[in-house]
């Protein structure tokens, strides 16, 4: 990057000198230096950029050339990233409604271009707890790629979103096929193991609540099994799946299994969390639970002490 960000800082100093400071062109090059400066990690002064750029397409206007809003998206599109990213979430949507209003107002509902952005809007939604809306969001850009065929990741991230919501709907049915479909994108494009896993505890998680724990034990090994294949034994995300498959064991009796995995899952929890972690606080009264069952009692009233004091 530091060579192309060398090379597009004397492209854009050319420019400047053949074409003056305000020129599409000269546009265009800082477009490109704010996308470097932003995959280098200088998020503000990206975004300084990508503001120089927008603002100059309103003073070529006035020097006599028609603003082509169209090419307005890309550095709005670029600007939402960056504040998405700095957790600026209603900056972000701004300038992402912005992207989908000039692109309605230019080609209607059915441009490509719009399913990205209808994605983040949609994950901006969701980190801002608006889950109808963002629900909606997903949606649309779901069904602007579906018409194109698309098997993106994208796509099987905004059916893992789209399970998330319906799980907080209690639409489980709904959200197992979402969760489903996820998955299948994700093997098939071999998506990284962490979220091959995530997308398998979250089926496990589902399955519980309906009562299918033999799936739901299913689902927690496969993660298991993908995140030890890609990270080892002692990962921070076995924990979790470690846990999930003591709960189904304790909700089922199988009180001595549950036991060894909550020993597994704590001794993972403590390494990567520290002793007073709420994890490691449920994973505590979890055990406590074993021991009661086992009519452990001196064990189990000292774990779950141990539990209340996090």
């Amino acid at each position: 990057f530091d060579e192309a960000l060398e090379a597009v800082q004397s492209a854009l100093l050319i420019r400047k000198q053949r074409l003056g400071n305000i020129h599409e062109k000269v546009e265009e090059t800082l477009v490109l230096f704010g996308n470097i400066y932003n995959k280098l990690g200088k998020s503000d002064d990206a975004l300084n950029i990508f503001r120089a750029a927008y603002q100059m397409r309103g003073r070529e206007a006035g020097l006599g050339r028609k603003v082509k809003e169209i090419g307005d998206t890309d550095t709005l599109f670029q600007m939402g990233k960056i504040y998405h990213e700095s957790e600026e979430l209603e900056q972000a949507m701004a300038c992402y409604e912005a992207c989908i209003r000039i692109w309605r107002q230019s080609q209607g509902d059915k441009r490509t271009e719009m399913a990205p952005v209808l994605f983040l809007m949609g994950k901006a939604l969701y980190e801002m707890g608006s889950l109808e809306l963002s629900l909606s969001r997903f949606i649309s850009s779901l069904s602007i790629q579906e018409k194109e065929n698309d098997e993106s990741l994208m796509v099987a991230d905004i059916l893992f979103y789209m399970g998330n919501i319906h799980c907080e709907f209690g639409d489980l049915d709904q959200a197992l096929d979402e969760y489903e479909r996820c998955l299948n994108i994700r093997t098939k494009k071999e998506a990284p193991s962490d979220l091959v896993a995530e997308v398998q505890n979250c089926l496990g998680f589902v399955y519980f609540d309906v009562k299918q724990y033999e799936k739901a034990s299913f689902s927690h090994k496969k993660a298991l099994e993908a995140l030890k294949t890609a990270h080892g034994d002692d990962h921070e995300g076995l924990a979790l799946c470690w846990h999930s498959l003591g709960v189904i064991c304790l909700e089922q009796h199988e009180t001595e299994e549950a036991l060894v995995f909550f020993q597994k899952a704590l001794k993972i929890s403590r390494a990567h969390l520290g002793s007073n972690h709420i994890d490691v606080g449920n994973t505590l009264h979890c055990l406590g639970m074993c021991f009661a069952e086992l009519n452990d009692k001196k064990n189990a009233i000292a774990i779950l002490k141990e539990a209340l004091s996090i």
